[in-house]
């Protein structure tokens, strides 16, 4: 069972089955296919849903702008991408050929109800 932190923007879109997928960079062991995942508040670590991993993938920068992404955010180019991404991470180093990982789910389950 593997831990994914979201800041709280996106709980709301999570729980709609709006965003379906994350992009990471250096998460370290993606989790398997079906493995059960813990959606967690990054500000108070709190746990608002559970989902099964429906899949991960690991590839660059400029082949995750080239393909269509349904529930997640879709950037026009590497430096839109690389802008937005500059919130989460340190950026300053990344290009078109930097490795990210994404992380894909379904079955969500709140903790709310």
């Amino acid at each position: 069972m593997q831990v994914i932190k979201f800041i709280p923007k996106y709980e709301n879109p999570i729980l709609k089955g709006e965003k379906t997928c994350t992009v990471r960079y250096n998460f370290g062991d993606l989790p398997e296919v079906n493995e059960e995942l813990l959606l967690q508040n990054s500000l108070n670590n709190i746990t608002f849903a559970k989902a099964k991993c429906k899949f991960t993938d690991k590839l660059t920068v400029q082949e995750f702008v080239n393909e269509t992404w349904e529930g997640h955010k879709e950037y026009e180019t590497v430096e839109h991408m690389i802008w937005a991404m500059d919130h989460f991470y340190d950026t300053s180093d990344w290009n078109e050929n930097t490795e990210i990982e994404v992380i894909g789910w379904e079955d969500v389950t709140s903790f709310y109800n």
